[in-house]
């Protein structure tokens, strides 16, 4: 591809240091990939997604999910993330709870799902349950703050991967969990 696009995520209020996770699930991709992030918040990390997928040249489907609370009336976050968003056509925002999404889609669909919301364990364990029956074989989930102030993430997640007998790393404050 010729023409590169630059990174906009740094011009978008809101956390996100686990750019080589994202850039590294795109590299390892292939056409027909679809991925999945739970929590977008301000769009910060689905942007940065999408400027890798459209710079990689692949046709990798994005899918961003949140409930996008009514918190503040003076910013909406939602249209905000669809304006930032919407000059990637392979990106679709989606106003959901992830739960209810994550139950939509077909099982073994997914490539790589990373999971950024709900930091309690019930929400958190339901979520990753889902994804291991939503991702591919040689699929991947991902999530953030495993080594955070949300203690318990790491708990959650490290009782998770004991039970279901799965391997996972650890990049910087992120899950990777391979099926």
């Amino acid at each position: 591809m010729e023409n590169k696009m630059e990174h906009f995520y740094e011009n978008i209020v809101g956390w996100f240091d686990f750019q080589d996770v994202y850039a590294q699930q795109v590299k390892e991709a292939k056409d027909g990939d679809i991925f999945v992030e739970i929590g977008t918040a301000n769009g910060k990390s689905a942007s940065f997604m999408c400027v890798e997928i459209y710079n990689s040249g692949k046709k990798i489907e994005f899918h961003t999910v949140d409930i996008f609370p009514d918190e503040n009336k003076q910013y909406n976050q939602e249209a905000n993330v669809r304006e930032n968003l919407k000059c990637f056509e392979f990106c679709h925002v989606h106003k959901s709870d992830s739960q209810e999404f994550l139950k939509s889609l077909k099982n073994k669909s997914i490539k790589f799902i990373y999971i950024d919301g709900k930091h309690e364990t019930n929400p958190l364990i339901f979520e990753l349950m889902l994804s291991l029956n939503k991702i591919t074989n040689d699929g991947t989930i991902g999530g953030h703050d495993y080594w955070t102030s949300f203690p318990n993430v790491k708990k959650t997640v490290d009782a998770f991967v004991e039970f279901m007998n799965l391997r996972y790393t650890i990049i910087d404050k992120s899950y990777i969990i391979k099926k």
